[in-house]
């Protein structure tokens, strides 16, 4: 029985998979109303300029929409331009290599929906890692739960542990500062299949 809710991100940042590896059993809300400028849309990666965010425009998404209902826009070559952003941020990492075969087919997938797509992602990192994270989904929408809630704008806000360790990222060795708490894909590009301990603690 899930013990953890959390929303349904992109490629969602460390501290989510921390959460819910401890968890074991996680509920993910689809039935929320879609929150603007949140993890929801949005996955935070380390460019060469520093953090960089990629956001994924949707089609006349509002305050009002349900996650499960926010289609994806089409007409912007935002695909595109997520993947040239991971490749100039992470080509030179260790396992980029290694695990962009995989990673294309769900940039390009043919998801129409946000939840769609954001569950493509986290399934795969759950898989490609061996998580053993179980996920369910909401079938309704519910304001509290008897059990952990970290949907953002809720008491206990999706916020990440605290000291997270550091590990090597790709533009350390040209002077730049440690950035906690990316997207799960630079903890996946530098580390490879040692993530999965770094998310372990």
């Amino acid at each position: 029985m899930p013990n953890l809710v959390l929303p349904i991100c992109y490629f969602p940042p460390i501290s989510f998979w921390q959460h819910a590896i401890k968890a074991n059993e996680v509920l993910l809300d689809s039935h929320e109303f879609y929150i603007k400028q949140t993890y929801r849309s949005r996955c935070k990666i380390y460019s060469v300029h520093g953090p960089q965010v990629l956001t994924i425009p949707l089609d006349k998404a509002s305050s009002k929409t349900l996650m499960n209902t926010a289609e994806l826009v089409e007409y912007e070559p935002w695909r595109k331009v997520h993947l040239k952003a991971l490749e100039a941020a992470y080509s030179a990492s260790p396992f980029f290599e290694f695990y962009i075969d995989e990673l294309k087919p769900i940039l390009f997938g043919n998801q129409k929906r946000l939840v769609e797509f954001n569950l493509a992602g986290i399934n795969w990192i759950n898989k490609v890692l061996d998580l053993d994270i179980q996920f369910t989904q909401t079938v309704d929408f519910q304001k509290e739960y008897p059990f952990q809630d970290l949907r953002p704008g809720k008491k206990n806000e999706f916020e990440p542990p605290a000291n997270l360790p550091k590990y090597n990222q790709v533009f350390m060795d040209k002077g730049k500062s440690f950035v906690p708490n990316l997207s799960i894909l630079d903890l996946l590009f530098n580390l490879g299949n040692e993530a999965r301990v770094y998310l372990h603690g």
